[in-house]
């Protein structure tokens, strides 16, 4: 499976990528994105995920933004510290919503 994570937090994305990895090994992470705008450069840019990893508050806004800018078709979970956000992540291909922080056995059950 081909998987993006956009998260600002390098130490949050590199967990959240050894997990995935360890949970799914035929699994392959395309990229670590840590802004809105540099995710709305790759997915405008490259084919698209078969899943996406995303967290909601980014460097520079929130993900949300990223659905106005661009059309994202793969499912997608969202990983976030903050729980007020669950309706709209619904509406935006939400298969998902991982409060942080969260255990191996919570993205386990996301596969």
């Amino acid at each position: 499976m081909n998987i993006l994570i956009i998260e600002d937090e390098i130490k949050a994305a590199r967990s959240l990528e050894n997990l995935i990895l360890h949970l799914q090994p035929g699994s392959r992470i395309l990229a670590k994105i840590q802004s809105v705008e540099g995710a709305i450069d790759y997915l405008s840019n490259n084919p698209s995920p078969e899943l996406i990893f995303m967290d909601i508050q980014l460097s520079d806004g929130i993900s949300f933004d990223i659905f106005k800018a661009v059309k994202i078709v793969c499912p997608v979970i969202f990983c976030t510290a903050f729980g007020e956000y669950a309706m709209e992540a619904i509406k935006e291909n939400g298969i998902d919503y991982l409060l942080k922080p969260f255990s191996e056995d919570d993205l386990k059950k996301c596969f």
